[in-house]
């Protein structure tokens, strides 16, 4: 948990205190790109990858807010 706070940086093998080349900082790698992930499949209305999130996330979906799915106002 300390590790998403702040300067900390994990470059896929291990975290550190400064910015190395490829390393991105443990909050936006861990939390905030996969909240864009789901809200850019969920906006463009990419089905298949939509469900492969929800079933990585455990999220079920009602029968009817699957019929929603892909339906603009």
């Amino acid at each position: 948990m300390k590790n998403l706070w702040g300067d900390r940086f994990y470059n896929g093998k291990k975290w550190s205190g400064t910015q190395e080349p490829g390393s991105k900082r443990g909050f936006c790698m861990f939390v905030l790109d996969p909240i864009f992930k789901i809200f850019e499949a969920v906006m463009q209305v990419k089905k298949d990858e939509t469900a492969k999130l929800f079933d990585k996330l455990n999220i079920k979906l009602a029968t009817d807010e699957k019929d929603l799915e892909g339906s603009r106002t």
